[in-house]
């Protein structure tokens, strides 16, 4: 028998062991195990829906200040979680005043104020939490004072009085506490309306006595309160 090369006995043996199929892959997952379910995407948010609130507190106001209570309540838009635009009206009253008393005589100061006031309003949400608002509107105002002074040398009386349609601006800085679209807020809050004054003041003495009126001066109101309130947004 004629024996082949050693060579040719390699190659042989070498191309029978690349020809083998290669065996089949495990398959990646055991039968009857679920796969991961895919990611739920997030409800659709729409960009423009409807808000609204109220709130309200006591405060107080100046000048001569007054004390008593304050309250909104607002209607309007929301621009997705961050922008809000609605009309707030709010109103509110105070009434305060003092006595003195001493040996040479004494005094009685009386102040009121009412009011009532149509803004519209911006409002800035800063994360879920945070939001800061501020608008112009017009305030129907009436603040004034009235006051005594007796004394043993002669008498002096005075009043003064704002009233009328004046313009306001009112401004809202506050935290909300909520996951949902509603939320109970606290806020500090204040109003500045720019009116007119009209003024008499009035003395008397052994010199004689005298009397002076002023009208149209300008006369700053301020109703500073911190308010408690619900807001949907």
């Amino acid at each position: 028998m004629r024996r082949l090369p050693l060579a040719c006995l390699m190659l042989i043996v070498a191309r029978s062991v690349f020809a083998q199929e290669p065996a089949p892959t495990a398959p990646t997952e055991a039968a009857g195990v679920a796969t991961t379910a895919p990611p739920v995407e997030p409800a659709h948010q729409p960009f423009v829906r409807i808000r609204a609130g109220a709130d309200g507190a006591p405060a107080i106001f100046a000048p001569g200040v007054s004390y008593g209570a304050n309250f909104s309540g607002r209607i309007g838009v929301q621009l997705k979680h961050m922008w809000g635009l609605y009309a707030d009206v709010g109103g509110g009253f105070g009434f305060g005043g003092s006595i003195s008393a001493n040996a040479g005589g004494g005094g009685v100061s009386i102040n009121v104020a009412d009011y009532w006031r149509l803004s519209v309003m911006a409002e800035a949400d800063i994360g879920r939490y945070f939001f800061v608002a501020l608008g112009p509107g017009v305030c129907g105002c009436t603040w004034g004072n009235v006051q005594q002074i007796a004394s043993s040398q002669g008498g002096e009386q005075a009043a003064y009085v704002a009233a009328g349609y004046f313009p306001e601006l009112t401004a809202r800085v506050g935290v909300g506490f909520g996951k949902t679209r509603h939320h109970f807020t606290v806020a500090l809050e204040n109003m500045v309306a720019f009116g007119k004054m009209t003024s008499i003041s009035q003395n008397a003495s052994a010199n004689g006595a005298q009397q002076e009126v002023r009208i149209g001066n300008l006369a700053v109101g301020v109703a500073p309160a911190i308010m408690f309130g619900w807001d949907m947004r």
